[in-house]
């Protein structure tokens, strides 16, 4: 389920239609109280439309006993409320999924791992599902471990399943999808910190592409050359000193700071090399993680990619023959700040390409 919080000045305009709060807009299935100790007047004749509607109003924990901000004596309205057939009252958060559920309310997204975050929207002939692998952590620090999903969803909508990719704009149709009346069941992969849209519709969308890929064995790039644009201290406040440095040739993509020379470097590392294919092939790139932003072009073209996935597919960027592959990864200044400031106790940062470039071709 997704959720929104509404105060009691929000529910002035809203009223139920077919058991859903806000019919037309969001379409909320339910209300909850949480621990919820006082209501306003106004909200309270608003909840007792709402229960009389048929609109399910879960109370958790300590039941509403007073009003807020008035000098109203008589609280038989409350009391009127908690005893509608529409509302129920559970002692923790912990029993809200069992009470929906006993109340015929289930997510329009239903998957077996509670690591996802979903969001549903409708449109005229189409339903979007937008999918969040956040990992169940509390902070970004710890996103990087979080696992990658797999994992068996199914969505509520009609017509047939597509993937929108909002870095590239590509739209791809699912082609191994199960349909139940109106629910679909696809296999879903995201990796950690990761997002992906889901659209159903019946339409047919004109331009999307269907991937049934047999890829190569992956193939390392190598024969990297490595330039840095250094940025260090100028000679004022205002002014940084940019002074470009000619590493060479790479044996490995490694930290700058594993790079004799580079260990206080900060600035624009730009990688370069190249690769070939044949008139027939496709290809696919497999980018390791790079800090801190990232810019790829391929022959000259910038490629959108996804920098949490890394993977991105290159073929209306490559030609036969030999390719230009152009990855040029922008740092933080903190290493040039710690050769600054020789008290300042942080570690140096690892900047630039780590991990190996993967290449993967297939027949068009």
């Amino acid at each position: 389920f997704s959720y929104d919080f509404l105060s009691p000045a929000a529910l002035k305009n809203l009223s139920v239609k077919n058991k859903r709060l806000d019919f037309d807009g969001a379409s909320y299935k339910a209300l909850i109280l949480n621990n919820q100790s006082n209501l306003t007047p106004d909200a309270t004749e608003k909840l007792i439309e709402f229960a009389k509607s048929g609109l399910p109003i879960i109370i958790v924990g300590k039941s509403p006993e007073s009003y807020a901000f008035t000098e109203k004596i008589s609280t038989e309205p409350i009391q009127d409320l908690l005893k509608m057939p529409a509302v129920t009252r559970v002692d923790s958060a912990d029993q809200i999924f069992e009470t929906l559920q006993s109340r015929g309310i289930n997510s329009d997204a239903s998957y077996s791992r509670n690591n996802l975050l979903t969001v549903h929207r409708s449109d005229v002939n189409v339903d979007y599902y937008y999918l969040y692998n956040y990992g169940d952590v509390g902070n970004f620090g710890d996103m990087s471990s979080v696992p990658a999903v797999d994992s068996k969803i199914s969505l509520i909508g009609a017509g047939n399943p597509y993937r929108l990719n909002a870095w590239t704009g590509e739209i791809t149709q699912i082609q191994n999808f199960n349909r139940d009346g109106n629910q679909v069941e696809i296999d879903l992969h995201l990796v950690g910190n990761d997002s992906t849209i889901i659209a159903l519709t019946n339409e047919k969308i004109s331009d999307a592409v269907e991937i049934d890929r047999k890829f190569s064995e992956p193939i390392i790039l190598n024969d990297w050359n490595l330039q840095i644009e250094s940025w260090s201290k100028g000679n004022s406040p205002a002014e940084n000193r940019k002074e470009l440095i000619d590493v060479g040739k790479l044996n490995r993509l490694a930290a700058w700071n594993e790079i004799d020379g580079l260990q206080n470097v900060s600035g624009i590392g730009i990688y370069t090399t190249s690769f070939e294919l044949s008139s027939n092939q496709g290809a696919e790139l497999q980018i390791p993680k790079a800090k801190d932003t990232i810019e790829i072009r391929v022959n000259d073209q910038i490629v959108a990619l996804d920098p949490i996935e890394g993977r991105v597919d290159i073929s209306r960027f490559v030609q036969a023959g030999q390719n230009q592959l152009k990855i040029s990864v922008a740092s933080t200044l903190l290493n040039a700040v710690l050769k600054e400031n020789v008290e300042d106790q942080r570690d140096v940062d690892n900047y630039g390409l780590i991990g190996d470039v993967i290449l993967r071709t297939y027949k068009k």
